[in-house]
């Protein structure tokens, strides 16, 4: 038995056209297809994956804390 998923666009006319490569020659198979919407708006939120930032939470650097530096500690630019 063979799992395919594949993404496809429907035609105008509302038709699905599916050329799928298979494994099996010259054999009697039994096709079974659902059709789901797919929705973009769905998959991300505010422009990231859904899940990216439980995904990688700390993956950027805390950065250092910086200390109250005076006028005259600061060195002049050239």
């Amino acid at each position: 038995m063979e799992t395919v998923h594949l993404r496809a666009q429907t035609t105008a006319q509302g038709r699905l056209l599916m050329d799928l490569l298979t494994s099996l020659e010259l054999a009697d198979v039994d096709v079974t297809v659902t059709l789901q919407p797919h929705s973009d708006a769905a998959a991300y939120a505010l422009g990231w994956p859904i899940g990216f930032w439980q995904r990688f939470p700390g993956s950027i650097p805390d950065f250092p804390a910086i200390e109250d530096v005076t006028a005259e500690e600061v060195e002049p630019l050239r």
